[in-house]
């Protein structure tokens, strides 16, 4: 855990994009080794593949966690009132 720790502090001073591996993807979206594997099998998950290696890159993980978010009932209210719809 310290070494990924000290992985993200070097990226984060050198500011490149530089790639992970699944171990590291797994931590940062939080899902098991067998399910990141299915999510690049069925390419729901962006991933570079070099030669029997995947690689990912932290900002691309975090950036199709956030397509995953859900509107509040708030937003849709505010949504359904300046486009003059409703929604059930």
């Amino acid at each position: 855990e310290s070494s990924f720790i000290c992985f993200l502090f070097s990226q984060e001073i050198n500011n490149k994009k530089n790639p992970i591996s699944i171990d590291q993807a797994c931590t940062i979206i939080k899902k098991a080794k067998p399910t990141v594997y299915t999510l690049v099998r069925k390419r729901q998950i962006p991933h570079y593949k070099n030669g029997k290696k995947l690689y990912f890159y932290e900002d691309e993980l975090l950036d199709w966690i956030a397509q995953g978010k859900r509107k509040t009932i708030q937003e849709i209210d505010e949504i359904a009132h300046k486009t003059g719809k409703r929604f059930k």
